[in-house]
């Protein structure tokens, strides 16, 4: 260990319920190896599906992923992304309140506890949207994924919003590997974060993945990474203690 001070990893797989090979690999990547923590896409045409195999797996306590733009709506049952409303209107905004509730209803509809917020492709991008999460978040009483944009991230902690301090993503198209991610990690244990967050996506390869997604081989090179024994002895090493985000709620 070469810090002196804490430092807590969420390893969070995006995507739960996209489809079953996903579902299947993420479940994978849990019980084998160090990914700590999941979301459910409620609007995918999976998500009961999903849901089941969850709690067959013991699996009792999750994030909802939200999103505008894959399945089917849970607020009216449209089709997603909604066309017909003006994007930045105030109806739309009323809209997406009221579809984004409807999503976290569902998950708790299925018997599983809503642990947190997290959002499809960093949907998070003005202030109206902003106040709609921070608005969930207090409602359910939950912490959430930092947002991309880091004067949104001060207002929504300037209203006690709980979130990781940081977040590491494989952005701009690069590939996760071994190499980048000790980088990665390395690189913020040298200031003084409490919580980060390591946002994947792994899963098996499938052909209904490959019509809906175009991450499809990426996922499984994923998940062999964050079941790999070498990455979990380098996140050790790097002073990393494993976490979900229950860690949040003390913060």
């Amino acid at each position: 260990m070469n810090n002196n001070h804490r430092l807590d990893l969420i390893i969070s797989a995006d995507d739960f319920g996209l489809v079953p090979s996903v579902t299947d690999g993420i479940l994978q990547g849990m019980s084998n190896g160090c990914i700590t923590e999941t979301n459910l896409i409620a609007t995918s045409a999976y998500c009961v599906e999903a849901a089941t195999t969850a709690k067959q797996h013991h699996l009792t306590h999750m994030g909802i992923h939200l999103n505008l733009e894959i399945g089917h709506s849970c607020f009216d049952g449209s089709a997603l992304p909604n066309n017909k409303l003006p994007k930045g209107s105030w109806i739309y905004y009323n809209w997406v309140e009221k579809e984004f509730i409807a999503q976290c209803e569902c998950l708790i509809r299925q018997g599983i506890t809503l642990s947190h917020l997290t959002y499809h492709k960093d949907i998070i991008t003005d202030i109206n949207m902003a106040q709609i999460i921070a608005k969930i978040a207090k409602l359910y009483k939950i912490p959430i994924r930092r947002v991309g944009n880091q004067k949104l991230n001060a207002y929504l902690t300037n209203l006690q919003i709980n979130m990781p301090d940081i977040r590491i993503a494989n952005t701009g198209g690069i590939d996760y590997s071994f190499t980048y991610l000790r980088e990665k990690l390395h690189l913020v244990s040298k200031s003084t974060p409490k919580v980060v967050e390591v946002i994947c996506h792994p899963g098996y390869t499938s052909e209904i993945l490959s019509h809906i997604s175009s991450l499809n081989v990426g996922r499984l090179q994923e998940l062999k990474l964050f079941t790999d024994p070498k990455t979990i002895c380098m996140i050790e090493e790097e002073g990393y203690t494993l976490q979900n985000y229950s860690i949040l709620g003390d913060k």
